[in-house]
């Protein structure tokens, strides 16, 4: 058993438990009404409904329709950002296993 290998198998469990704990931290927050009144419906469905309409207004200048591509790129990017948090996360819980079991082998050959 190398020590260097439990300290690098020690790093990498503490930054996939972040990735986890900032998961677990997203999927409570999603799962508050307040989020769901401001975030979900507020933002996600009425106002990028609310932007993607407003891009048809036949009086708006080229200044007001980049605005508002930017808006409308500013709601993917929070739902990317969202999307990516979870993914980190499902792979940061599978990493976890695989480093505690790999841990577990490793002290297990030192006692040998």
């Amino acid at each position: 058993m190398s020590d260097e290998q439990i300290q690098q198998i020690e790093v990498a469990l503490e930054d996939a438990q972040k990735a986890l704990f900032k998961m677990e931290a997203l999927k409570r927050l999603v799962a508050n009404d307040d989020f769901k009144v401001v975030i979900d419906k507020g933002y996600f469905e009425e106002e990028a409904s609310n932007l993607v309409i407003s891009l048809g207004n036949p009086v708006y200048s080229k200044e007001q329709v980049e605005k508002t591509e930017q808006l409308i790129r500013g709601i993917s990017c929070l739902s990317s950002y969202f999307g990516a948090i979870n993914y980190s996360g499902t792979q940061a819980d599978k990493a976890i296993r695989d480093l505690e079991e790999t841990k577990q082998e490793l002290l297990q050959e030192g006692e040998i």
